[in-house]
């Protein structure tokens, strides 16, 4: 099996939600996440450098040339034009994008995606862009003991041999303005980019970072995990975690409501 922090955390999440994913490929049918769409539509804006490129891939995006996301694409733009009106050196030096690194820990393959690198003389810069509802001392917390970025670290410091020297988070909190009667979605996307520029809180920056004995401590859970895993053969619910960050999409299967099968196709899914 071909490991990532996402197989990892959805077993201990629920291993009955691993099993019905990553097992028997089961997903939704016609299902899409607004926030997971919005917020990769960010990171690939961050990755092009270039606003007018991105609102092409986007007007050639069936997810946002329907009515309803019409609104989102233009959402993601100005959160895009706005981050680089604040950091607009962001992408100099040697930056590399959505970084792939496939290595063993524990014998074990283990994949993961980066969203950048910076590589340096002595070392790394890990970055992560995320978008979030509110920013707050929860999420902020969060971020400080977020297992995926130890592992991250771990994963680059084996494959390049070099230790990350910090990991920096910008995070861009979705707006809440929302369009005017009577005003057009250039107008409304010009309010959108002037007040997330001038608002300190829309887009934040924090900077991390990890000693060796939170690396060496992950790596030894990261083993366990993995061994907890691949020994498992049979996956039982979790019930305090049908409600986690929504209802679980599986929840129908569970429930054995009558043709819930009926609501999923097998399907490869990606390993992140």
């Amino acid at each position: 099996m071909l490991y990532s922090h996402s197989r990892i955390n959805c077993f201990k999440q629920c291993p009955k939600l691993f099993d019905y994913k990553y097992n028997k490929h089961l997903f939704k049918i016609d299902e899409e996440s607004t926030s997971l769409m919005m917020g990769s539509a960010f990171h690939r804006g961050i990755e092009l450098g270039d606003i007018s490129k991105l609102e092409q891939e986007l007007d050639n995006n069936d997810d946002f040339l329907s009515e309803g996301n019409e609104t989102n694409k233009v959402i993601v733009l100005a959160m895009v034009e706005a981050f680089f009106n604040k950091f607009p050196h962001h992408n100099e030096g040697d930056v590399k994008h959505e970084v792939e690194i496939r290595t063993k820990f524990g014998g074990y393959d283990f994949i993961m995606y980066a969203d950048a690198i910076v590589e340096e003389d002595d070392g790394f810069i890990l970055r992560e862009y995320k978008t979030a509802s509110r920013i707050d001392k929860t999420y902020i917390d969060k971020l400080k003991f977020n297992d995926q970025i130890s592992r991250y670290c771990l994963a680059i410091e084996k494959e390049y041999h070099k230790p990350v020297k910090r990991i920096e988070y910008y995070v861009a909190k979705k707006p809440l303005l929302r369009q005017k009667n009577g005003e057009t979605l250039e107008q409304f996307r010009n309010r959108l980019v002037e007040k997330i520029t001038t608002d300190e809180e829309s887009i934040q920056y924090f900077e991390l970072t990890r000693t060796r004995e939170q690396l060496d401590e992950e790596l030894s859970d990261l083993i366990y995990d993995m061994d907890t895993i691949e020994k498992t053969t049979h996956y039982t619910k979790n019930l305090s975690a049908c409600s986690c960050y929504g209802n679980c999409p599986y929840l129908e299967l569970c429930m054995k409501e009558k043709d819930a099968e009926l609501l999923y196709e097998e399907r490869e899914g990606d390993d992140r």
